[in-house]
């Protein structure tokens, strides 16, 4: 029979483990709610730091004048887009695997003649440009034009596009 002093002793100490435990979730609770409200401030003074640069640039300033001024640009922050679900195909493609090592048996040594060695594929040169390509337009507004495109919400009255092409 166990002796009820070990089992007392057993059970303080399990309580305060528990305890300790217990102690640990308050801190970690107070911290993040502590937390919370200056993360909430934080991404409000971002937003109205994005909406003033836009208002800037649309009042004329360029951001290359507003950098100019000691003005960091502000993150872009561009809503997440909802995931598209890719259609699926009954079986997934297969890619070819190139036979293992040991799955083929290594030709004799004397079957090698000495004069194969492997030459090794020549390398495309590299092409330069001929003209150095300009911007065309401020990045915000390819930004913004390219934000807008990819969230417009199609014509009812027109047909819907053809699927590109995949590559073969």
């Amino acid at each position: 029979m166990i002796d009820d002093t070990v089992v007392i002793d057993a059970e303080a100490a399990a309580r305060a483990l528990l305890d300790r435990r217990i102690e640990l979730i308050r801190e970690l609770t107070a911290a993040t709610s502590e937390l919370e409200p200056l993360q909430r401030a934080a991404t409000e003074g971002e937003q109205r730091v994005r909406d003033a640069w836009t208002a800037a640039l649309a009042g004329g300033w360029t951001a290359d004048e507003l950098r100019g001024l000691g003005l960091p640009e502000p993150d872009r922050k561009v809503p997440a887009k909802k995931a598209t679900p890719k259609p699926r195909t009954a079986t997934p493609p297969q890619t070819p695997q190139p036979p293992k090592p040991e799955d083929s048996p290594a030709p004799p040594a004397a079957a090698v003649p000495a004069a194969q060695t492997p030459v090794p594929a020549p390398q495309p040169e590299a092409v330069e440009p001929t003209e150095p390509v300009a911007p065309t337009e401020d990045p915000d507004a390819a930004a913004a034009a390219e934000f807008a495109e990819e969230t417009a919400t199609p014509d009812p009255d027109e047909p819907p596009a053809a699927p590109e092409d995949e590559p073969a």
